[in-house]
């Protein structure tokens, strides 16, 4: 006597489940909140002929009530400023950028870095579709460090028009470090953000990835620059050890002996 209650029962929860999904595809339910990508750069990157990777920056202050992070390996952050998901073009700041030559570049072992120029702001824009497909543009302001980060700043330039697309998904990619609030459970509350999920969170999945957290390239024409990173992964506990040793080693002041070679001053990379 009960059989057809609980089959009015069944549909009614299949009917809610299958408009659940209709709503995720096709009314917008794929919204992206803000927040921040961390990218840890590969060694294959290149700007002006020479390789450079990342250097780590171990915690960054995300300001708010987020605060101060651990973000391990990366070297990375940009920042996603408005809500898309549908289609919506948004402004991508670049927050931070810090790499080293994998080779000297300035004489004898002493190798270049390379940071954000502190008085212009580097982005651009990023569209984020509901296909599951972004594509970003932007420019990078840059300053050239003689043997430190802190070094003396040998050359500034741009990189004029760095493109960069490929897929995304909501659920973070294989072993990525995720911070709640940053790039994670974007739509809980603070400061825990512990009620949220990841519905409304960004995890770019690159193209052809061929390392874990998903292999990403975003290049620039002029020159040929290539940035080549990936997605901010847990370190192992024997990567962290090596991790605080390179971050120890980078701290140690350099020789510095100018010897430029085929770099030169004020050359606008990206730029003709």
């Amino acid at each position: 006597m009960r059989t057809r209650p609980i089959q009015h029962a069944t549909l009614l929860a299949l009917a809610g489940l299958y408009g659940a999904l209709f709503l995720q595809t096709s009314s917008g339910a794929l919204t992206v909140l803000p927040g921040w990508d961390l990218f840890t750069t590969d060694s294959r990157t290149t700007f002006n002929g020479v390789h450079w990777t990342g250097v780590p920056l171990s915690t960054y202050n995300f300001g708010g009530l987020i605060g101060t992070q651990y973000v391990g390996t990366t070297d990375t952050i940009m920042q996603r400023m408005g809500t898309s998901g549908n289609g919506e073009q948004i402004t991508l700041r670049l927050d931070v950028l810090q790499f080293v030559s994998t080779d000297p570049i300035f004489g004898p072992g002493l190798y270049g870095y390379i940071t954000l120029q502190t008085g212009q702001a580097s982005g651009g824009t990023v569209t984020i579709n509901n296909d599951f497909t972004y594509s970003a543009q932007f420019n990078v302001y840059y300053d050239l460090h003689v043997g430190s980060l802190n070094g003396d700043v040998y050359a500034s330039g741009e990189i004029a028009n760095m493109t960069g697309s490929g897929n995304w998904q909501h659920d973070p990619t294989a072993d990525a470090l995720t911070i709640p609030g940053v790039n994670y459970h974007l739509n809980g509350t603070p400061p825990t953000y512990s009620d949220g999920n990841t519905a409304n969170d960004f995890w770019p999945i690159g193209v052809g990835g061929d390392v874990p957290g998903s292999l990403i390239t975003e290049s620039a024409s002029a020159f040929d620059e290539t940035h080549v990173f990936f997605t901010t992964i847990i370190p192992e506990p024997s990567s962290l050890a090596l991790l605080c040793l390179g971050v120890f080693s980078l701290a140690i002041k350099r020789r510095r002996t100018y010897n430029p070679g085929h770099l030169r001053p004020n050359h606008q990379i990206g730029t003709q």
